[in-house]
C-alpha cells in the first residue's frame, strides 16, 4: 500500500519569505520547489517541466520545507525571547544593502 505523503504548502508571501535562505541554490531548483510548495503541482508534474526526475523534485521541496521550518522555529524562539528589565522588542524592516 503506499503511504500518503503528507501535504506542504506555502502561500507565495510565505516562500518569498524564506527566498533568501537560498541563495546557494540554482533557479530551476527554487523554481521547481514552488511549483509545487505554491502551486499545488505534483512532483511528477514538476519533473516533466524541469526535465529531471520525481526524486529530484522531492528533494529539493523537502530541503525548503525544512528551511520553512527552521524559519518558524527561529520566529516563534524571537517572540518568546525574555526581554530584561528596561529593555523593548524593536523591529527594523530594511535594504539589506
Amino acid at each position: 500500500m503506499r503511504q500518503q505523503r503528507m501535504l506542504r504548502r506555502l502561500s507565495a508571501a510565505e516562500f518569498d519569505m524564506i527566498r533568501p535562505l537560498m541563495r546557494r541554490m540554482k533557479d530551476a531548483r527554487i523554481e521547481a520547489a514552488r511549483s509545487v510548495l505554491v502551486d499545488g503541482l505534483s512532483w511528477k508534474e514538476v519533473a516533466d517541466v524541469h526535465g529531471t526526475s520525481r526524486q529530484s523534485v522531492g528533494d529539493v521541496v523537502t530541503r525548503v520545507w525544512g528551511m520553512w521550518e527552521k524559519h518558524q522555529e527561529t520566529q516563534l524562539a524571537a517572540e518568546n525571547l525574555v526581554l530584561p528589565p528596561g529593555w523593548e522588542r524593536v523591529t527594523l524592516v530594511a535594504p539589506a544593502y
